[in-house]
């Protein structure tokens, strides 16, 4: 009996144990694992509203629009436009800043999209409306929707006056951490009594339709 003891104290018990041990380990690896993949899921599927519209009016030859810049949250950053352009189709031009996919997968940048222009397939994008007002400084004003805990201000600024020297030299646009930078339209047949969202992802904009004008 003392040597059956012996075993199970000094050889079946520690190897029991470190089995349980190992296996304890393995098991919460794994779930942390899990939960890491799951983080950088739900940032890579991060989406934010950029700018909303609403059809007013709408015949044969023009569209008849009310137009706003929003925040992350979806509320009104500056004074309503109404827009009256040629054409049912219209495309939303925007410049449009994608970071590198480490900096988004862990939640540290987010794609900003900075609307620029109105145009539709009547009306070319030279003579489209210009939704760019510009401050002091040459900086879009859309950049002012943006929330300060994103990135710096200065750096902001620095990336939208050097906005096409970085979209054409990628390897310094790396080293600010940006995957690429470009201009970019989303079109639609817009149709009366319809509302759209230009929204951002991780990959660009976008555009969804919406049943009715927000609140």
């Amino acid at each position: 009996m003392k040597v059956v003891k012996y075993i199970l104290i000094f050889f079946v018990l520690p190897v029991a144990i470190g089995i349980g041990v190992y296996f304890g380990y393995g098991y919460w690896s794994h779930q942390r694992e899990i939960k890491l993949l799951k983080r950088v899921i739900k940032h890579l599927k991060e989406e934010y509203p950029v700018a909303k519209v609403a059809v007013e009016e709408q015949n044969d030859t023009y569209t008849t629009i009310t137009y706003v810049l929003v925040d992350m949250d979806g509320k009104k950053k500056q004074s309503f436009e109404h827009i009256r352009i040629q054409g049912k189709v219209l495309y939303f031009d925007a410049l449009t800043i994608l970071f590198e996919y480490p900096l988004v997968e862990k939640g540290d940048k987010k794609t900003f999209i900075f609307p620029t222009r109105i145009f539709s397939q009547k009306v070319s994008p030279k003579d489209g409306y210009n939704l760019v007002n510009l401050d002091e400084d040459g900086i879009p004003q859309a950049f002012y929707t943006l929330s300060d805990k994103e990135l710096a201000e200065k750096d902001y600024k620095l990336v939208l006056k050097r906005f096409w020297y970085y979209a054409n030299n990628p390897d310094e646009a790396r080293k600010v951490g940006i995957r690429t930078m470009h201009g970019d339209a989303v079109s639609i047949k817009c149709m009366v009594g319809r509302a759209y969202e230009l929204i951002a992802t991780s990959n660009g904009m976008i555009i969804k339709s919406e049943e009715a004008w927000w609140q």
